[in-house]
């Protein structure tokens, strides 16, 4: 986000010669709201052991299909949350193969099964899978600014879990 900043520097030129203040306002601050908010929001999320305990689990039920595996990383990091456990449903795809997985209001969560995600897929991997079920729990979990909130989180559990850094 910092290389926006320079991108920014070269609008607002590009506005002042033209005369375009209001634009030129709006558009600032619509870049230093989205920085701001990007890289300032703090979450609590589960000890390192904990998500790795998760990451293990969701990655078994990957390989395995064992049902129990799923249902324990989820009721891991609900009762981490102190929520109740999501229904979640399975599908072989979900809005003819363009979505991976939804989050509904009620709590109702539909995911791609790995079985089927291994197949009509272009990005089949595992770590994909993965994230796409740590994005929908954090829908879940985080229902103000869900989208933003999801992905942070998504990316945050894999934070210091296989020796990610990012």
């Amino acid at each position: 986000m910092c290389s926006v900043f320079s991108y920014l520097d070269d609008f607002l030129e590009l506005c002042a010669r033209n005369r375009l203040f209001k634009l030129r306002c709006l558009y600032a601050n619509y870049i230093q709201l989205r920085c701001f908010r990007l890289t300032n929001m703090r979450m609590i999320l589960p000890p390192v052991r904990e998500r790795r305990s998760v990451d293990r689990m969701l990655s078994s039920f990957f390989r395995d299909y064992k049902a129990n595996d799923f249902k324990k990383a989820i009721a891991s990091l609900c009762r981490f949350y102190h929520l109740r456990n999501p229904r979640v449903e399975w599908f072989e795809y979900i809005d003819w193969g363009k979505t991976a997985g939804k989050t509904y209001e009620n709590g109702q969560i539909y995911l791609v099964h790995p079985e089927n995600w291994k197949k009509g897929r272009k990005y089949n991997s595992e770590r994909r899978w993965i994230s796409t079920v740590y994005h929908e729990m954090g829908h879940y979990v985080f229902w103000a600014d869900a989208e933003n909130k999801a992905d942070m989180f998504a990316s945050r559990m894999v934070r210091g879990v296989n020796n990610h850094h990012k």
